[in-house]
This record gives structure tokens, sequence and C-alpha cells, in this order.
């Protein structure tokens, strides 16, 4: 993917998020990574990225309304993070003592959709096509 670099841009740049993550030793700094990762895959549209992160991430995972309810709230913990707030700001309506392993657990569910999704595209060259440009992504 690496030999022609103006193709496979996000894929690229989404697994060097993925991996940055898995680096992080913070539970909100991994998240936010985690989260970066898959929105590279997703490809939202400005002002409607929370909407399709919880869309669109259910092609990687089981889709349903635990799902989406899932991805909405691990999208509002990433942008806790991103406006350098405490992440469990999102969690809010969980009893206190809950809060902080809610959102580990959030963290860990969405470090193992990220790495699913990514290994699936790695190892499917015919799914791997529908990520060569914004376009093909976009198509997808």
């Amino acid at each position: 993917m690496e030999a022609d670099k103006t193709q496979f841009r996000r894929i690229i740049r989404g697994l060097q998020t993925l991996f940055k993550g898995q680096r992080e030793t913070a539970g909100q700094d991994r998240l936010h990574q985690f989260v970066r990762s898959l929105e590279a895959l997703i490809l939202p549209k400005q002002g409607k990225t929370r909407q399709e992160f919880a869309h669109r991430c259910q092609t990687f995972a089981c889709a349903g309304v635990d799902t989406r309810t899932l991805l909405l709230q691990a999208f509002d913990l990433r942008s806790a993070t991103e406006h350098l707030n405490p992440w469990d700001g999102a969690v809010q309506s969980y009893p206190l003592g809950k809060r902080e392993a809610l959102c580990w657990k959030r963290t860990r569910q969405i470090e193992r959709l990220a790495c699913d999704a990514y290994s699936r595209l790695l190892r499917n060259p015919g799914l791997r096509e529908h990520f060569r440009t914004d376009d093909a992504i976009a198509r997808f």
C-alpha cells in the first residue's frame, strides 16, 4: 500500500493512529486515537461526524440499536477528550462509581472494533480496494 503514496492514504494514517492509541497509557487518550482510526475508514462529512460514525461503523460491527448507542457513547467520550474535558462527561447518567469502569470498557470495545476492521481490510484485497482513495471510500 505504501508503494504509491497517492493511494491508501487514509488507511495508512488510520493505521498509524491505531498504533499510536495502543502506545498511549491513559484510557482517555487511547480511546481518542481508536475512534480517530475508525474515522479514517468511514470518511465522515464535517458537521455530521457523530451520526455518520455511529451509522458507518456498524459496517464493521453487529448492526443494531445497542451497537449504535455504544458507538455514539464512544464518540462522545472521544469528543470530550478532543476538547480537553473529562471523559466521563459522556456517561453522567451512570452511577458515579461505575463511570470510570464503563469508560475503560468502551475503550477496549472500540480498540477491538478498530483492530478487527483494519485486520479484515488488510487481509482482504477485494475489500481493501474500496479504501484506495477518498472517492472510493465515499462510494463504499
